[in-house]
């Protein structure tokens, strides 16, 4: 087990965000039982999730406590160890488009 604090306190979050994953997985997998809708709110709760741990992990801190993925974004630290200050790429085409 680690010694580290922010290691064990970010370390309890992973799980809760590999649930999530889970969870919108066995939404897509049986949409008879479940309303599609639930595949959004699993997936956001995930990268909530995954976004305070690294949080955590890189001892950043005290960060606002919120929902909004942008904000826990921009309180990465911005050293180029993260990769979250990059370009965002162009939208890929939809399946099956053609030019």
């Amino acid at each position: 087990m680690d010694a580290n604090p922010y290691n064990r306190v970010a370390n309890t979050w992973i799980p809760d965000t590999t649930e999530e994953l889970n969870a919108a997985l066995d939404v897509l997998t049986r949409p008879q039982i479940w309303p599609p809708r639930l595949v959004v709110y699993h997936l956001g709760q995930a990268i909530e999730k995954a976004l305070e741990a690294a949080l955590i992990f890189g001892r950043t801190g005290r960060f606002e406590a919120t929902h909004d993925p942008d904000l826990l974004v921009k309180a990465l630290p911005n050293d180029g160890t993260w990769g979250t200050r990059g370009e965002i790429p162009e939208p890929h085409r939809p399946l099956g488009a053609r030019d």
